[in-house]
């Protein structure tokens, strides 16, 4: 691994912890993992055996399980909502949806009134229509 990737994986790792409010300790704990481990990830040492330990430690960034290797790779991580953003968000969609449905219905409310407003039109229209050609076959 080239030093410029390294330094790239140990900013993004720095930059969300302190973006999270973790100490490397309160990281580590909440992955389940060592803080001795946590740096030698941090730094880029990943083997087989500490691939275990990335989906842990992307879970307590709030990043997608690939993160680390997408670092590792020098793109950029994809964060995650935690969970309650994520219930919050849930609740602004079901707000949203029963907005929709409302003018949905009251939508379909007015295209009925005017579908009956229609009808009337056209009904009027024919009558005048039926008139004009029994007037115009009287006086033929």
């Amino acid at each position: 691994m080239t030093n410029e990737i390294s330094e790239h994986l140990k900013q993004r790792f720095n930059a969300r912890m302190e973006q999270l409010g973790l100490s490397p300790s309160a990281l580590a704990a909440e992955a389940g993992v060592t803080v001795q481990g946590l740096f030698r990830l941090r730094a880029g040492g990943v083997h087989k055996y500490q691939v275990r330990m990335t989906a842990p430690v992307c879970a307590a960034l709030r990043w997608s399980p690939d993160s680390i290797t997408r670092l590792l790779n020098g793109d950029e991580p994809i964060e995650i909502a935690p969970p309650a953003q994520v219930s919050r968000s849930v609740g602004d969609l079901q707000n949203r949806l029963s907005q929709v449905e409302l003018a949905l219905a009251v939508a379909i409310a007015r295209a009925s009134d005017l579908e009956a407003k229609r009808a009337e039109i056209l009904e009027g229209v024919v009558t005048r229509l039926e008139a004009v050609a029994a007037q115009l076959g009287a006086q033929a």
